[in-house]
């Protein structure tokens, strides 16, 4: 799976398929990640200990929240529960929201430039609401970047295996023409397992790689 050539599924005997959709993940790909910031926030704003707040994250909440089983006043009131009953809502999206760190500008742009290279460039992510509506106000992920999937609005979660196939309904793809570019290695061999291409993404450098020779594998098509 390092290896990151968009090419068919190993062991089919057939050539390589032209990628036509590419699906970004957002956390640790697109934007940084900063678990303990989230947790320092909470410790601080609330006043509690850190087995509290991280009963709070390990506890059914968060998942329930990231595949649209419950809605921000939902998550709100039972999440009063871990922390006494002393939280306000202000204060509890505002910790939540200190997973995001910031943008990884150079991915941002390898995203556009496959876009403009005439691939299809979207975003499949596990996030919730409120991570969403911050990333898209503050980190602004481009309107050129679409069709996005998130997995509040899907009732899924990746790596499960019926998500992907939802996707490739979705797209009007064959599995085979989709490539995921995800840090996760469990995303991408249930993708993978589904036909889907995979890169696992490891660096700024890398991805660029993968990128510059995509554009190139296109514009090779465009010239044939």
């Amino acid at each position: 799976m390092a290896n990151c050539t968009p090419a068919s599924n190993e062991g089919t005997g057939s050539t390589t398929v032209p990628v036509k959709q590419v699906l970004f993940d957002l956390g640790g790909v697109l934007v940084t990640l900063d678990p303990q910031q989230r947790v320092d926030c909470f410790l601080e704003i609330c006043g509690i200990g850190v087995d509290q707040v991280n009963a709070f994250l390990d506890s059914d909440l968060p998942p329930r929240f990231s595949t649209g089983k419950l809605d921000g006043e939902e998550f709100y009131r039972e999440a009063k529960i871990f922390f006494n009953g002393d939280l306000r809502k202000s204060d509890l999206r505002n910790c939540w929201n200190r997973l995001i760190a910031d943008a990884i500008p150079a991915n941002l742009e390898a995203a556009r430039r496959l876009s403009h290279a005439d691939y299809q460039v979207g975003l499949l992510s596990n996030t919730d609401p409120w991570h969403w509506e911050y990333i898209s106000s503050h980190i602004l992920i481009s309107d050129e970047l679409q069709p996005v999937f998130t997995s509040f609005e899907l009732g899924l979660e990746k790596p499960e295996r019926r998500l992907f196939r939802i996707v490739s309904e979705a797209l009007a793809c064959l599995p085979d023409e989709i490539l995921l570019i995800d840090d996760s290695r469990q995303n991408l061999e249930t993708a993978r397992s589904c036909g889907w291409q995979v890169c696992q993404y490891e660096s700024v450098p890398q991805l660029h790689s993968l990128v510059a020779g995509m554009i190139a594998q296109q514009q090779k098509y465009d010239v044939n």
